[in-house]
């Protein structure tokens, strides 16, 4: 999908109590207070949640230290002349 700094998220609110996102499927998490857009999976009965930038490692939590509440199903990509050539 590819998330840019200003880009506008479309996002489907979600009550994890009977919904959860399905594999690989990009999120709205809360962990530690912070909310955070992470890409979600599984991995021996953790969830990891995976940026997409490489600089920043997977973080790794029990399903009850994290809030999902939306999954993100569309992104509306703004400034886009500041990404293009000769824009």
């Amino acid at each position: 999908m590819g998330i840019y700094p200003g880009d506008w998220l479309i996002v489907e609110l979600i009550n994890p109590l009977y919904q959860n996102p399905k594999e690989q499927e990009i999120v709205i998490v809360s962990v530690d207070d912070e909310t955070l857009v992470k890409r979600y999976s599984r991995e021996k009965g953790e969830v990891v949640l995976v940026s997409e930038n490489e600089n920043h490692e997977p973080i790794r939590r029990s399903e009850g230290a994290i809030y999902i509440s939306g999954i993100v199903k569309s992104a509306i990509r703004r400034n886009l002349s500041k990404r293009l050539p000769n824009g």
